[in-house]
């Protein structure tokens, strides 16, 4: 199982607002470019996503949907798993559950920090890694078998700097 795990992209600024005006918050003129940018760099790359999944908030969804139609694909599921309140188990459950269903799952997600950088971590060391996402940044993360603590090897980190 491959996982191409990403940050949303540079998002309008909240100040001191809800939580329902920080879900509501959308990707910036930049922050689509950049996002746009990264996802041709995968298309290049020959990763192609079979499944797409973003958290629900707006600029979680606008990032998998710039990333989606890159790679013509039309449905993208929102998941609780990919919120600020997630855990590496639960993503990890879902990732499975997903691939038992499938011969080979590709999957791409597009979340938040910290949660993009402690999934990260749990999955590539159980906790021996830190690398902190930048927006719009992937990580594609590979799995023999399930997704499982430490089992996960990082073949990849793209961010939008990255010529």
């Amino acid at each position: 199982m491959l996982l191409l795990l990403m940050r949303h992209g540079i998002a309008e600024d909240i100040g001191a607002g809800t939580d329902a005006e920080d879900a509501a918050r959308a990707l910036t003129g930049k922050g689509r470019k950049e996002t746009d940018r990264v996802a041709g760099m995968l298309k290049k790359l020959g990763l192609k996503p079979n499944v797409f999944l973003s958290s629900s908030r707006v600029r979680a969804k606008q990032t998998a949907k710039i990333v989606a139609k890159k790679f013509d694909a039309k449905k993208i599921e929102e998941t609780d798993a990919l919120d600020f309140t997630s855990t590496f188990e639960i993503l990890a459950e879902e990732l499975n559950t997903r691939a038992r269903k499938r011969k080979s799952a590709v999957v791409f997600a597009a979340s938040h920090e910290p949660f993009c950088s402690e999934f990260l971590r749990h999955a590539v060391r159980d906790g021996g890694v830190e690398i902190p996402f930048a927006k719009s940044a992937v990580a594609v993360v590979e799995w023999k078998g399930e997704a499982r603590p430490g089992a996960g090897k990082l073949l990849l980190y793209l961010t939008a700097g990255i010529e």
